[in-house]
């Protein structure tokens, strides 16, 4: 027996059980992955992505006076700072 599956339209669930076909759920589920596939694939980082972490790993080790937010704000005025200069 299929599971029970239900299709939610305007706030109303509608049982649709008998509708479904023994392939139904198979074919759900390769089209389910496939979608999460796209959603998760990752992009390639950009300058600014690279040039905060090397700047974060860096700040770290020379001023550990700097913490978190601190230190990410810091990286983010050298990144404005780089910008200007070219």
């Amino acid at each position: 027996m299929l599971p029970k599956m239900y299709l939610r339209t305007n706030n109303i669930d509608m049982d649709i059980e008998d509708d479904l076909t023994e392939d139904a759920p198979v074919i759900t589920q390769d089209i389910a992955e496939v979608v999460h596939e796209e959603k998760t694939k990752k992009r390639q980082p950009t300058q600014y992505n690279l040039f905060v972490k090397e700047t974060m790993a860096l700040l770290a080790t020379t001023r550990p006076d700097l913490v978190g937010k601190e230190r990410f704000k810091y990286a983010v005025f050298l990144w404005n700072e780089k910008k200007k200069q070219t």
